[in-house]
């Protein structure tokens, strides 16, 4: 087996190795070979943006004497690659670039003569990108030398595509942390956000000599609300109520749905602060008109019960939503008592 095939055989090898690393670290290895390999002047690796119709080129060979930059762009009507792509096939050669294709005066200009690339493609078979060699005099390729491209091809595309399956992982991970911490319908915490960010916000407080507000808050009447015009509706109040509590609350405050039509919310004070006070806006806040999506409505907004942690000897957040919740029956019973009055 010849010297150069060894060559290739082992980047080969070691590219399997190092598509576990990036792509930066698969492509320059590449690049660096195919340049010895070759003969050529340069290789490098370009990237496509076909909704802005630019070509950017990613990596070049280190020291190369073609003037080619990394992270330069150009309009893709005016590259080779675009040609070469349009060209068709899984590969392009071009042997004498002013004789083949004059009108690339910008390529020509650039002291490029000679130029081969091969398409990079994702799993689909959608080309984003090209690999290269250029050189400043003319010359034919081989079939040996083509193959190598291409062979070389199909190992950044794999790095490429591996790279961009882990971001759009990434992503979905992240979208799922995002739903598993804040409710989809409100954009409020959810349930377990808020029982995680108990702990270090207690914390903080005691550190500096002061309590926590835990209020909870439900929806007097809102199953009405949901059999009257339906739970279109009736998630559109939630939203705009979850608007109105954010309004009474301090950026710092917690906030979070806790259940179906129930909310929670915690925050610092003053250990002599009186539960009431909290109680009183936030049920004040969600009375009044609304004007919804889909229709308007006047609804008499919510029962409320506050307590703080100085009240526990050692608070944990169960045990004052179920003091809170306490509170807040009894607001609620008292509120029917006076409707029934009236």
């Amino acid at each position: 087996m010849a010297r150069d095939e060894i060559a290739v055989l082992r980047l080969l090898v070691e590219a399997n190795r190092r598509l576990r690393q990036g792509v930066e670290e698969t492509v320059r290895p590449v690049l660096a070979l195919i340049t010895e390999l070759l003969g050529v002047d340069t290789a490098y690796f370009t990237h496509f943006d076909w909704l802005r119709g630019t070509q950017r080129v990613v990596y070049v060979t280190p020291g190369a004497s073609l003037p080619l930059t990394e992270g330069a762009e150009f309009p893709l009507p005016a590259t080779l690659c675009e040609r070469a792509v349009a060209s068709g096939g899984d590969l392009c050669c071009v042997p004498d670039l002013s004789a083949t294709w004059p009108d690339k005066e910008a390529a020509i200009a650039l002291g490029i003569r000679s130029y081969m690339s091969a398409p990079i493609a994702d799993h689909e078979e959608r080309i984003f990108g090209t690999l290269c060699v250029a050189s400043e005099r003319s010359r034919v390729f081989t079939d040996q030398e083509q193959l190598w491209l291409r062979l070389l091809a199909q190992v950044v595309s794999a790095a490429v595509e591996r790279e961009r399956l882990l971001t759009a992982l990434e992503s979905e991970r992240e979208a799922l942390a995002a739903r598993a911490y804040y409710d989809r319908l409100t954009g409020a915490m959810s349930r377990t956000s808020l029982e995680e960010a108990f702990p270090s916000v207690l914390a903080s407080a005691q550190a500096r000599g002061q309590a926590l507000f835990v209020a909870f808050v439900d929806l007097d009447g809102f199953k009405a609300v949901n059999d009257r015009y339906g739970h279109e509706v009736g998630d559109q109040l939630l939203v705009a109520v979850t608007e109105r509590l954010r309004r009474v609350l301090r950026d710092e405050d917690r906030l979070g749905r806790w259940g179906g039509d129930e909310f929670v919310a915690f925050g610092e004070v003053e250990r002599t602060f009186r539960p009431e006070e909290v109680a009183q806006r936030l049920a004040k806040a969600t009375v009044g008109h609304y004007q919804l999506r889909e229709r308007s409505l006047d609804y008499e907004g919510a029962s409320v019960g506050v307590a703080l942690s100085s009240e526990l000897a050692q608070p944990e957040l169960a045990e004052l939503v179920r003091l809170a919740d306490e509170r807040m029956y009894r607001a609620k019973t008292a509120r029917k008592r006076r409707g029934s009055a009236t």
